[in-house]
């Protein structure tokens, strides 16, 4: 290796260690440094939803350098939660300072920004004729491009170009992205195009992961093929899922996650039952179906899971905080997973519903009888919103039913999420029987080799921790 080479490498080195702002000053020096640091600062974009500004400026430069995109491996789309008025100024006044602008020539450049982006109406002619063309139809036109820039829409008009550009891009996160999903997200747009049936690729087409933040009334569509899927709504946001064939179709995927949305008992069934979604390792599930799933028969859904994701390892499938009316028919039998290492319950479906008084305690199946119903090869258990009363009754004298469980699968780690009532309403007295109740518990798990936490569940997702070996709340 000549000593120029050495060098090049040795500030490669340091240049990836440089935060962006640095790389970005790296840029404005000469064409050697731009050259090294232009990757890197490419590489992982994060933009928020309130800067127009940046999406405009990176938009322009990856359609006059076009090369550019080729670096973007991870894009991020954060929405901004705070006041958004309040949150548009500070990214104005960060850009300002970032640029050493007066404030008052801030408006200038984005007007500089809005008319290049005109004049560069060519290159983006082709941009929307050999990509968005395909996939949007006559819908996405160079007129609406230019109409929109400066309107509220402009921001999903410049998502659709970075995206479209970007062919290399691996790893996808969009935030409260409104009713729909963008249009370059969805691979039912790309079948039978003629960029496809031709042979060259289309956008995203190296994507792995992509998470989606989406708005109330969306509807979910079958979305580009990847090996990571996260979808967030907000409870009543619908998913919809329909059988495809294609070169690389959803079944690539290894792990889905799926939260606060809407999904009837067919499209549910649909979605597992897909012959391409059998390689799925990783299946987490959180507060679906509040309105579609109440009366489903998930013991169809202990089968159809052992049946159609064979290579399943980890499922989770839990409820709402706080809710401890049991389903009509809980989940059966998951001997039929015989990969199944990790499993997170809602006590909920464990749980039989019941006309009875509901301070009659019914034990589930599930931790009676675990020969009948947990696979061998399971390691992990863990069950969410257990009554605390129910979770003292299943440790008697007479039989300590979750040792049992753990004793007879040779768990390595069972933890348990209850309702504990704070101490100023309980007393006393019950507040240190309690203590004393979880420590045994504990203990007794850890003589076998089961590592035990117990936590309380505060509010949604806010947790607190009241017993694991060592400790306890006090």
């Amino acid at each position: 290796m000549s000593l120029s080479e050495l060098s090049t490498e040795l500030d490669g080195l340091i240049i990836q260690q440089l935060p962006q702002c640095a790389l970005h000053a790296l840029t404005l020096t000469n064409k050697y440094y731009r050259g090294l640091a232009e990757p890197y600062l490419y590489t992982n974009i994060k933009v928020r939803d309130t800067s127009i500004y940046s999406m405009a400026r990176l938009a322009l430069n990856l359609v006059v350098r076009k090369e550019l995109a080729r670096h973007i491996q991870s894009f991020e789309l954060v929405y901004t939660r705070e006041n958004r008025v309040r949150a548009r100024a500070s990214d104005i006044l960060r850009l300002v300072k970032a640029n050493h602008l007066e404030p008052e020539l801030f408006n200038d450049r984005v007007e500089n920004v809005r008319e290049e982006l005109l004049t560069k109406s060519p290159e983006v002619k082709k941009i929307i004729q050999d990509l968005a063309g395909p996939l949007c139809g006559r819908q996405f036109t160079l007129k609406r491009f230019t109409n929109a820039l400066g309107t509220g829409q402009s921001l999903d008009i410049l998502l659709t170009i970075i995206l479209l550009l970007a062919t290399n891009l691996e790893h996808l996160r969009l935030e409260n992205i409104g009713n729909r999903i963008p249009h370059e997200a969805c691979w039912e747009r790309w079948k039978g195009s003629n960029q496809r049936s031709s042979g060259k690729s289309y956008p995203l087409h190296n994507l792995k992961s992509m998470e989606l933040s989406i708005g109330t009334k969306a509807i979910i569509p079958i979305i580009t093929p990847t090996e990571s899927l996260k979808i967030r709504g907000q409870g009543y946001s619908r998913l919809c899922w329909l059988p495809h064939n294609g070169p690389r179709a959803i079944g690539d995927m290894c792990s889905l996650e799926l939260q606060d949305l809407q999904i009837s008992q067919d499209d549910l069934e649909t979605m597992i039952s897909l012959p391409q979604m059998r390689s799925m390792k990783h299946l987490k599930v959180t507060r679906i179906g509040r309105t579609t799933l109440g009366t489903y028969d998930y013991r169809r859904l202990s089968q159809l899971l052992s049946t159609s994701l064979p290579t399943l390892k980890t499922l989770e499938w839990i409820g709402e905080n706080g809710v401890y009316l049991g389903t009509r028919s809980p989940f059966g039998s998951f001997r039929g997973s015989m990969q199944l290492e990790e499993l997170t319950l809602d006590y909920r479906y464990l749980k039989p519903s019941t006309d009875a008084i509901a301070l009659h305690i019914i034990l589930p199946e599930h931790i009676i009888f675990p020969e009948l119903f947990f696979p061998a090869s399971l390691k992990v258990l863990r069950i969410t919103n257990v009554p605390s009363h129910v979770l003292m009754s299943l440790q008697r004298e007479s039989a300590n039913y979750m040792l049992g469980t753990a004793k007879y699968l040779g768990l390595s780690k069972f933890d348990l999420y209850t309702d504990l009532p704070l101490s100023s309403s309980i007393g006393i007295h019950w507040m240190e029987a309690i203590r004393k109740f979880l420590v045994e518990l504990v203990s007794s798990l850890d003589d076998i080799g089961t590592s035990m936490r117990i936590y309380n569940h505060k509010y949604q997702d806010n947790l607190e921790l009241l017993c694991e070996k060592g400790y306890v709340l006090t």
